[in-house]
């Protein structure tokens, strides 16, 4: 082992060497062009380049030229043109450089605009979506990663994540959607954004069939929604994870106790006050509630859980209870269905 990690400092020293030979090479617009496109997670064209360094395009097209000469930079052809991209021991090295300079908190905010701007053009799904999305996705990923932890990016790092989850969900990537959704909540300035955030995640998660996650992001949008002062929108979130609870039964882990769940209605009942949609939802709750003690017999759900035959009523008494009163509170799998329309078509 000593020997083997000797050898690998070895080379690692012979790699540094020749990359500060070959850096030093350069002359000084090259080695800041190096440098600055190091931020680039994935292949990248001369435009984006010129974008992010600030630099004139053609001299940037020049500059790359010359960086790809040196075997500094990979070349290859693409639909959308001619792209580089640096090996991660060189973007990793031209990203010291960049810290050395003083110039990393500059570059990386200036890719952040791109990606955000890259991020919303996305928005409109045409027949190249998938193809595009992928080209820039690892960049959008990069960028959200470095701009969640500046305190000064917050609101930039909410607005990507929140893109992002939306374009993760019609790639089909539901497990990065809801992931992204909660770090949006997470970001949000306000509860109110956070609730609604929370929300989303929320129904990501009935699409990935984990009923766990959709109590309890609909129970923290309920927190989150109380804070911002929405009183309806918070029992609304409790009479979802209520109803979640029996309509989803079998897409739990561990289903919440009968108690937990009774207090949840109990609790929105009293925040609905005399707003037409929460009262609705709690209503559909009590109705669920009281049809999935009928279609079992009475059993509790900590009961059902664990017996095959009960499970099975109940998610047969959801679904009766969906086709029955879904319509006055929205139906929470339209996503889903929205989703695997996307999946038949060029957008995944």
């Amino acid at each position: 082992m000593l020997t083997g990690g000797s050898r690998a400092d070895q080379r690692h020293r012979s790699v540094r060497a020749a990359l500060d030979w070959s850096h030093a090479l350069l002359d000084p617009a090259d080695r800041a062009l190096l440098r600055r496109v190091s931020v680039f997670a994935a292949p990248f064209t001369a435009g984006a380049a010129a974008e992010v360094t600030g630099d004139e395009e053609g001299l940037v097209i020049d500059g790359l030229a010359r960086l790809a000469e040196q075997s500094l930079l990979v070349v290859s052809a693409s639909p959308g043109g001619t792209e580089y991209r640096a090996l991660e021991t060189i973007r990793q090295y031209g990203t010291e450089r960049l810290t050395e300079a003083g110039e990393l908190a500059d570059i990386r905010s200036r890719h952040l605009r791109w990606c955000l701007a890259k991020a919303a053009g996305l928005a409109a799904v045409r027949e190249d979506w998938r193809a595009r999305f992928d080209l820039v996705a690892n960049d959008l990923r990069a960028a959200l990663a470095w701009a969640a932890d500046q305190p000064e990016r917050r609101a930039e790092a909410y607005d990507l994540a929140r893109h992002l989850a939306g374009l993760a969900f019609t790639r089909n990537l539901v497990g990065e959607s809801q992931r992204r959704h909660e770090q949006a909540a997470a970001l949000a300035d306000d509860p109110a954004s956070a609730a609604s955030a929370l929300r989303h995640a929320s129904v990501v998660a009935g699409c990935r069939m984990r009923g766990d996650d959709m109590f309890r992001l609909r129970c923290a949008a309920a927190d989150a929604a109380r804070r911002s002062g929405d009183t309806a929108g918070a029992a609304a979130d409790l009479a979802a994870a209520a109803t979640a609870t029996f309509r989803f039964a079998t897409t739990f882990v561990r289903l919440p106790a009968p108690g937990e769940v009774l207090a949840l209605m109990d609790e929105a009942r009293g925040l609905a006050g005399d707003d037409p949609a929460a009262l609705a939802a709690v209503a559909t709750a009590e109705a669920g509630w009281t049809l999935h003690a009928a279609v079992t017999g009475g059993q509790v759900l900590g009961d059902a859980a664990t017996d095959g035959q009960a499970r099975g009523d109940t998610v047969r008494g959801g679904a009766l209870l969906g086709d029955v009163v879904g319509a006055g509170r929205g139906n929470l799998t339209t996503p889903c269905r929205r989703r695997s329309r996307a999946r038949n078509g060029q957008s995944n």
